[in-house]
């Protein structure tokens, strides 16, 4: 599991990135009134930091 700060799950991805990982399912564990607000956020904080990673 993954969890924390978006600043946290950016840096353990990274870990994954560099010892050969190419792909990632991000399944927010959350309530469900919480579950739209967590998808934003990977979206915005997380995801956006790889956008260019190829």
């Amino acid at each position: 599991f993954i969890y924390g700060t978006p600043d946290d799950v950016v840096s353990r991805i990274e870990e994954f990135v560099k010892a050969g990982a190419e792909h990632f399912v991000l399944t927010p564990l959350v309530r469900h009134s919480d579950y739209i607000p967590t998808v934003k956020l990977i979206a915005e904080e997380v995801m956006h930091y790889f956008k260019d990673l190829e």
